[in-house]
């Protein structure tokens, strides 16, 4: 969960294997974790960690569109910097202090650090290699909006991140003179970038489901009580370390982490929170507490992260609609034209697509470090040979479909039940392929015979790709999330992810 350790850029032969001639690269959806941040909440005060960390000297530095003059409606840059207040002795404001005293650049809970910027900014300098230099995939400066969707979580530190990927990827020279970037949001409430653990009632009552469920195993474990002996001392008022303590044992793993991701030796807690074998304790416990519905659970899977994964899904079947000269309703988040989607989630998002696939193999089943990402890329089979120069992305490509026999119509979200067959041979030839932190993974779904690219398991058929996530798709995640509330949350007999 600490900093990511890149991947290095693929050598000619890795480029070659990863992305064959024989495929054509149509679209590309990007999710990634924010970048390092401070903890969400104080704690460990008592110790001696401070509550306010100087991580943030460019967070502080903030500007704002103003309006200046009232009768001609004019706007105007504002720059202005930020500083912390909160209260004092008899509840007199002051401003608070790092554990050196300095009252400057000071971060906010939860908040991305200067690390993080860098962190994600390099992300964003990663992708423009692979997509803009090797793969000449995307263009080498941005004119058209619709090309590049930008999306992120109501949480600044995701915007934030958002803003570092896309200046990585399209630093200022690389924009055209009129381009300005559109970034998506969502109100909470209708949020699913993310498991949704604050407005979605019926997954909230899972999620604590699931908490119990990691309490009642875990708590009275020997692993715990290795936890005990090292960190009891430090809790406040000596209480025990359990899942459900306070600050949870989640929270107390956060904190840890954090002050690694802050790379500095002035804020940190006793030596005895950073013993490899209780970070690993912790790892595995928190990880279980917060995603273990996923690998466990159908109704976990559809109300935690099946919306997103119909958005990406309905994204690559509209591109494949558009291929055919079929046109869908008119759409600014599912754009044909769209070649690359950049999404600045969480934690939560890295792993809910790849749990929620059974994506995940045991090195992979661990807390996701800051700036992890997951590539979703989706293929099409060269309409040539493997020397011919691969079609144009905006070419129609009618020529070597099947004959329609019926009028073509978009497949869109229409579970793959559902679709006609001319829907269905539509999809023929595209494949999906997933990469977490630049390393291939593979759905266990697309696993059998003909439901991946001879010899490629990692390349899946959009087809297999598309029913599995038709299965955990709800039609309405709204009333999914009032569904079900007098129902078990954990289902009797384990139902796998990926199929």
């Amino acid at each position: 969960m600490t900093s990511l350790v890149p991947h290095p850029p693929y050598d000619v032969d890795e480029l070659r294997k990863l992305y064959p001639s024989s495929l054509v690269l149509q679209q590309v959806q990007i999710f990634f974790r924010h970048g390092e941040r401070t903890p969400t909440s104080a704690r460990f005060e008592h110790i001696g960690l401070p509550p306010f960390w100087s991580q943030c000297a460019v967070g502080k530095l903030l500007s704002t569109t103003a309006l200046t003059d009232h009768g001609k409606a004019s706007w105007t840059p504002h720059s202005w910097k930020r500083s912390l207040e909160t209260f004092g002795p008899n509840d007199s404001p002051v401003n608070p202090s790092d554990n050196k005293g300095s009252i400057h650049s000071l971060c906010g809970f939860g908040e991305l650090t200067d690390i993080g910027r860098h962190s994600i900014l390099e992300l964003g300098h990663r992708l423009r290699h692979l997509y803009v230099d090797q793969l000449n995939f995307m263009p080498k400066t941005i004119s058209d909006p619709s090309t590049l969707y930008l999306r992120a979580s109501p949480y600044t530190r995701t915007l934030e991140s958002t803003h570092q990927a896309f200046l990585g990827l399209y630093p200022q020279p690389a924009q055209a003179q009129d381009f300005t970037p559109h970034v998506f949001l969502r109100m909470p409430k209708d949020e699913t970038l993310m498991p949704n653990e604050d407005h979605c009632e019926r997954f909230i009552q899972l999620m604590k489901a699931y908490s119990r469920k990691t309490a009642e195993r875990w708590n009275d474990s020997s692993e715990v009580e290795y936890l005990n002996k090292l960190l009891r001392r430090y809790m406040p008022s000596q209480r025990r370390v359990a899942v459900d303590s306070k600050p949870r044992l989640s929270g107390v793993y956060d904190t840890v982490n954090a002050t690694l991701g802050a790379q500095d030796p002035n804020l940190r807690l006793p030596s005895a929170f950073y013993d490899s074998k209780a970070r690993n304790i912790m790892d595995k416990i928190a990880f279980e507490e917060e995603f273990g519905g996923l690998f466990e659970s159908a109704e976990f899977r559809l109300l935690g992260i099946g919306s997103l994964l119909g958005d990406i899904v309905q994204r690559m079947t509209t591109k494949v609609d558009a291929h055919r000269g079929v046109s869908s309703p008119s759409n600014p988040s599912i754009d044909p034209g769209t070649k690359m989607v950049l999404s600045g989630g969480h934690d939560s998002t890295v792993i809910g697509i790849l749990a929620a696939l059974g994506a995940l193999v045991d090195d992979d089943i661990s807390w996701p470090r800051y700036s992890a990402s997951v590539a979703i890329e989706l293929f099409r089979k060269n309409a040539g040979d493997q020397s011919a120069e691969p079609l144009s992305l905006e070419q129609p490509i009618l020529s070597w479909l099947p004959l329609q026999r019926k009028s073509p119509t978009a497949i869109g979200r229409t579970a793959s039940s559902e679709l006609r067959e001319h829907q269905k041979k539509a999809m023929d030839g595209y494949f999906v392929r997933i990469r977490y932190n630049d390393r291939p993974v593979i759905v266990p779904g697309c696993r059998a015979v003909g439901k991946h690219l001879p010899g490629e398991e990692s390349f899946c058929t959009l087809a297999a790709f598309k029913a599995i996530v038709d299965k955990m798709t709800p039609g309405d995640w709204r009333k999914s999330c009032v569904s079900n509330l007098n129902k078990p949350a954990v289902p009797a007999v384990i139902q796998p992810a990926g199929f």
